[in-house]
């Protein structure tokens, strides 16, 4: 029994992506985490473009799935470079996915004392979580996952 090939999906390519050089000219939002630590990436070649997703809504995580639209967030546009001492091909790459790195792509580790910091911030928040439609800019709380849906599908 043969098999065919499985045709590739195509990658999703946002259109208000930020280069990482304009990066520190956003404003501060507060994303939410999806995971307390880095997503181990292989094999990327050099000259690739990678969208980093920065508010931690992507189903495709770490990359960009656009789940960012309607929040003010932006997709980061990530040049992979090789390593970052003399820019050599590499074959594993820590990409951060807890969204609080201070070197975004790359994890800093920033998730390990993040948890406390960031429950704290949801629950000293002063915005009105049951009107949230995606995601509080201002400490990460995500809107449960049926909420979502329905704001995606247009059901009020």
């Amino acid at each position: 029994m043969s098999s065919l090939p499985v045709p590739a999906k195509a990658e999703f390519v946002p259109t208000d992506a930020v280069d990482i050089e304009d990066l520190s000219k956003l404003k501060c939002l507060k994303p939410c985490v999806p995971m307390y630590g880095p997503i181990l990436v292989r094999d990327l070649p050099n000259g690739a473009v990678k969208y980093w997703c920065t508010c931690g809504l992507s189903k495709t995580q770490p990359w960009c799935d656009n789940s960012h639209v309607g929040t003010e967030f932006k997709p980061l546009k990530w040049v992979v470079s090789g390593n970052k001492r003399d820019g050599k091909p590499q074959t594993l790459y820590s990409i951060c996915n807890c969204k609080y790195t201070r070197d975004p792509p790359y994890c800093d580790a920033r998730h390990i004392d993040l948890p406390c910091d960031y429950l704290d911030a949801q629950e000293q928040c002063k915005e009105d979580h049951s009107k949230i439609e995606k995601l509080c800019t201002k400490c990460g709380f995500k809107a449960p996952a049926a909420r979502i849906q329905a704001d995606e599908a247009g059901v009020v």
